[in-house]
């Protein structure tokens, strides 16, 4: 049977499903985080027919159910070194959170570009054709390489912070910018904010999308 993807309304509350209620958009984003939030009862319904553990992930952690079925639709995976294991302390870089978004949106990949578009990316690279895909869809963008302003780089290894992981994915599931700026105009009490997140921040609109 044809495996049930994941919808937008899913991925809305990834890296807002943390243990700390208040989130801090430029701390490192570790891959326990987008551990894809989704109703409580469609979620104990899956895990009832089929889980998977880790050895290094308790099987109390708060994060453990939505890890289960986030690895069951393939968008995570584990490393075998002997046993399998996650790693759910690790921080998580630019080009996995990219590569884990892609995977919960479904978006196929283009491997016929030669060409990443960023210096720092060549075809040596694990995530080249991800990568190279990504920014020609325009859902990407990349940095003034140090060693030369006047080229792109995109950093693809450096541990992300929440802020940029939620961009990449509003982006891979086709919100834009306009989409998001459009919910902060709408007068509701109820919407979620957060003390460290102005409205003056260039994440603010994505922040605020995906927590309301």
């Amino acid at each position: 049977s044809k495996r049930a993807s994941l919808t937008a309304a899913d991925v809305r509350h990834i890296l807002l499903s943390s243990a700390d209620p208040d989130i801090d958009p430029n701390t490192i984003f570790p891959p326990t985080n987008p551990a894809l939030f989704i109703g409580e009862g469609r979620l104990n319904l899956y895990n009832a027919l089929s889980r998977i553990w880790f050895s290094d992930v308790d099987v109390h952690a708060w994060y453990n159910d939505y890890l289960a079925y986030a690895y069951q639709q393939g968008v995570i995976r584990g490393y075998f070194d002997g046993t399998w294991t996650f790693r759910p302390g690790n921080p998580a870089s630019r080009a996995e959170v990219l590569q884990m978004a892609y995977r919960a949106a479904g978006e196929e990949e283009d491997s016929g570009s030669q060409d990443s578009g960023f210096a720092d990316v060549g075809p040596d690279h694990w995530a080249f054709t991800l990568i190279a895909d990504a920014r020609y869809k325009g859902l990407i963008e990349g940095e003034p390489c140090p060693s030369n302003n006047a080229t792109q780089c995109f950093f693809p290894d450096r541990n992300v912070t929440r802020a940029e992981g939620l961009k990449m994915i509003a982006l891979v599931f086709g919100v834009s910018p306009a989409e998001a700026e459009d919910l902060i105009t709408v007068a509701d009490a109820e919407q979620r904010t957060f003390p460290d997140v102005r409205e003056s921040d260039w994440f603010y609109p994505y922040v605020h999308w995906m927590a309301n």
